[in-house]
């Protein structure tokens, strides 16, 4: 789905955005790899080698589900440009939810790229995505130890609502309630 949006007054790229199909399966775990590996370099410890590792088959079996999606820039080669994994269903940290969300998780873009904005992007189109399945809310869960995440969501409107343990890993829960169309 080719789109645009703006964020604080600045055009943000085009993207394509469609459900990774079973053949990317590699390219998204590389993409989570790399991003991994540079958020590292930089000294943010986000995907460990250990934790992707251990989710493999889990990311396998959601691409298979649709809910990994693709962000492709337009063009000929159509560059894999990032990754979110997209569900409306999240109760292992969440519980029961009454109200229509929308949950989304691993959002990375590809590093090496320097696609400036795709990240927003990505937001821009899960508010687009929220808004069309008629959720109330945009729901996601981060590392606790994470600040230069939570600033980042803090900074487009979401705000931190309790925190979650995964794993023996805390985790800081964030929500960013969506305005209907209109």
């Amino acid at each position: 789905m080719p789109g645009t949006c703006s964020s604080g007054g600045l055009s943000l790229p085009t993207v394509h955005m469609q459900p990774a199909m079973p053949a990317e399966y590699p390219a998204v775990i590389q993409l989570l790899q790399q991003a991994a590996q540079a958020l590292h370099a930089r000294g943010v410890s986000q995907w460990p080698p250990a934790w992707l590792s251990s989710q493999r088959q889990l990311i396998a079996r959601q691409v298979d589900q649709g809910q990994v999606w693709t962000a492709r820039l337009p063009g000929a080669n159509q560059t894999l440009a990032g990754i979110v994994t997209v569900q409306e269903q999240a109760e292992i940290f969440w519980g029961v939810v009454r109200e229509p969300t929308l949950f989304f998780q691993k959002l990375a873009r590809h590093p090496e790229a320097g696609y400036a904005g795709i990240g927003d992007r990505i937001l821009c189109w899960l508010e687009q995505e929220a808004r069309q399945r008629a959720c109330l809310w945009l729901r996601l869960e981060c590392l606790a130890s994470n600040t230069a995440l939570h600033r980042y969501y803090e900074t487009r409107g979401f705000t931190q609502t309790g925190h979650a343990i995964d794993q023996d890993t805390p985790l800081l829960l964030y929500q960013k309630r969506i305005q209907p169309q209109g």
